[in-house]
């Protein structure tokens, strides 16, 4: 599992619950979890979580504050959890990853209204804030390693299209072919 924040600054309650999660979790079920603070999450919270990891040795646990190449990392993850930035949930779908998002709703509804519709169209799971504890995290763990990621199909289906650097190479071709020779250089 990928447990993710952002930049950290907003996110140390999602890690909190999740390192309370694990322990409510069966002991048959074998998991990995990369847990990525943030660079900006601070020192006093990164202490906490880095403590809760050598207290929880007993599950695979491995927790840094930053990763270059997280993509990778998701990419190689059986289930992401993370806050529900658009950058995030888009990589998410792109990647055909089980998620679980916990929107980060204080400044905007932003965050809350994407990863509602994702939910609804059946793509993601969604903690609301408000309702975030180890208990209900470890229940929707369970619950999305059952569950089927979304696939390229259904994505299609529903209309999402992750072909954009292509269309835009292509406008770009045909605005170039257009102009006249004199006017490149």
């Amino acid at each position: 599992m990928l447990v993710t924040i952002g930049n950290g600054r907003v996110g140390f309650p999602v890690l909190d619950a999740y390192m309370g999660a694990l322990k409510r979790l069966p002991n048959d079920l074998d998991v990995f979890s990369l847990i990525v603070g943030g660079p900006e999450l601070p020192p006093e919270q990164s202490e906490i979580i880095d403590q809760q990891c050598q207290a929880n040795s007993h599950r695979r646990l491995h927790f840094v504050r930053f990763l270059p190449h997280l993509l990778n990392y998701m990419e190689a993850a059986d289930l992401v959890i993370s806050l529900g930035g658009y950058n995030t949930v888009t990589e998410i779908l792109r990647l055909e990853k089980r998620a679980i998002v916990v929107p980060y709703v204080p400044l905007s509804k932003e965050q809350l209204i994407r990863a509602s519709l994702m939910e609804r169209l059946g793509l993601i799971q969604t903690v609301h804030p408000d309702r975030l504890s180890p208990e209900i995290l470890a229940e929707s763990i369970i619950g999305a390693l059952r569950a089927s990621p979304p696939t390229r199909e259904r994505l299609q289906e529903l209309g999402f299209d992750f072909n954009g650097l292509q269309r835009i190479r292509g406008h770009v071709m045909r605005i170039l072919e257009r102009v006249p020779p004199q006017h490149m250089a």
